[in-house]
């Protein structure tokens, strides 16, 4: 009996544990770990969870701390807000003023109405964004005006620098227009797709902010950019393409500027400007929104984006202007589109001359990645689709029509080809020679 008692009180005591923070649930401005936040002053915010045997135990109060590193958030703090009667789990800062470029750790505690102070939650960081105009300066936007729809390729840039030694951080805040895809030494900075997102560039510039220690070697470095239109160029498409509305043929440009915060307490800023180099003599000719892309493999340029390219032969880039000079920028505020899966089609139908439609079993919204081979000039044409005519071929109603990627085969071996500027729906429709393999790489929404 007496041990049945003492068991049983134990399990008791278990029951009301201290709840704890989700793990990554500390957020400033509802994003994890973001490294440009516009608003000075931010909202930082948690979730808690407890067991499934907890009941009636909720926060009372907090304290949060924050400091310019892990180590000072005991020792010289930046804001402490002492033990706060609260059961608020989203606070607006109230310490000093923040300003751009500027790193804040910090970390919360609380109690719970038994009266239970819990372990200070994990670290988290945040950082400001460019929060001022000028501090972009001396990044001025650029852009290849040899580009001519239908006569040159979308525009390639790139920025060749020299790392002398180690950095212990480097950032890069970029902004394209349209569209725009940012590379270092040949890698892309980020798993992120389809950036930026929409918004109004005769009201804001959204920037993108990305992290590239990892990414920079000592020595020769190539920070490349393509751009795509976007719905910012949306100008009659290529080959009778789709369109759902026009625009003025805006010119496609970016505005760049990389810090590099060396190991021997040093900066130094590669911007944007004249000294970058462009080339309108690449692959993909066509990047419609609404209508699809157009790629020509024999214009390719293998290794364009690193230090081992010869970039002799590209001109110097052309300074241009905001398109607005009254637009305010502002820092990506929601997280990236990534591709998250790959799924394989479930089934291919010969539809006769030369045509298969691949089933992909799912609804979805993604690129085809096509795996083929073909004769040097010959092309393989892509036509997404919701729909099926009652013969099995597909209908675009849904979507608007023609809606097409084209695909012109180098002729060197097995070739791959997946969308950079667009994505597309459910079946999709091939009219080639030999085909393969195809499949389809879907996005969503980070979580």
């Amino acid at each position: 009996m007496y041990i049945f008692y003492i068991l049983l009180t134990f399990s008791a005591f278990k029951s009301v544990q201290l709840f704890a923070f989700e793990p990554n649930s500390l957020r400033t401005q509802s994003l994890h770990e973001s490294l440009a936040i516009d608003e000075q002053r931010p909202t930082l915010s948690w979730r808690l969870q407890s067991s499934r045997n907890v009941r009636s135990v909720y926060q009372i109060a907090y304290q949060i701390r924050s400091a310019h590193s892990a180590d000072e958030l005991t020792t010289k703090p930046l804001w402490d807000t002492g033990r706060i009667l609260s059961d608020s789990t989203s606070i607006v800062w109230e310490g000093p003023t923040l300003h751009s470029r500027e790193r804040v750790y910090w970390q919360v505690q609380i109690w719970d109405n038994y009266g239970r102070v819990s372990n200070w939650s994990s670290i988290a960081t945040f950082e400001m964004g460019l929060l001022n105009v000028h501090d972009w300066n001396p990044a001025v936007w650029i852009e290849n005006q040899d580009y001519a729809t239908g006569k040159t390729s979308l525009p390639y840039f790139v920025k060749r620098f020299h790392l002398l030694s180690d950095v212990s951080s480097a950032r890069l805040w970029i902004a394209g227009l349209g569209q725009f895809v940012a590379t270092v030494n040949g890698h892309s900075v980020s798993n992120e797709v389809l950036t930026p997102g929409y918004f109004d560039w005769n009201k804001t510039i959204e920037y993108s902010t990305y992290r590239l220690e990892a990414n920079l070697n000592i020595g020769d470095n190539v920070l490349g950019v393509a751009l795509g239109k976007g719905i910012y160029r949306a100008e009659l498409p290529l080959g009778g393409r789709y369109y759902k509305f026009l625009t003025e043929p805006h010119p496609m440009k970016l505005i760049a500027q990389l810090q590099l915060n060396y190991t021997n307490g040093t900066t130094e800023y590669i911007v944007s400007d004249s000294t970058w180099l462009t080339t309108a003599t690449g692959p993909l000719l066509e990047s419609s929104w609404y209508g699809g892309e157009e790629y020509d493999a024999r214009n390719e340029l293998p290794e364009w984006d690193t230090p081992t390219f010869d970039h002799s032969t590209w001109k110097t880039a052309d300074v241009s202007f905001i398109p607005n000079p009254n637009a305010t920028f502002r820092a990506r505020e929601s997280p990236p589109i990534e591709a998250v899966e790959e799924i394989v089609a479930v089934s291919v139908a010969n539809k006769g001359h030369g045509i298969y439609v691949f089933d992909f079993g799912v609804n979805h919204a993604g690129w085809p990645k096509l795996t083929m081979r073909g004769t040097r000039g010959t092309s393989v044409v892509m036509r997404p689709a919701e729909l099926l005519n009652a013969d099995g071929t597909i209908n675009q109603v849904t979507e608007g029509t023609p809606i097409y990627d084209r695909y012109t085969f180098s002729g060197n071996g097995t070739e791959t080809y997946i969308p950079t500027f667009r994505y597309s729906r459910f079946f999709i429709d091939i009219q080639s020679i030999i085909y393969t393999y195809v499949d389809i790489m879907v996005f969503d929404i980070c979580k």
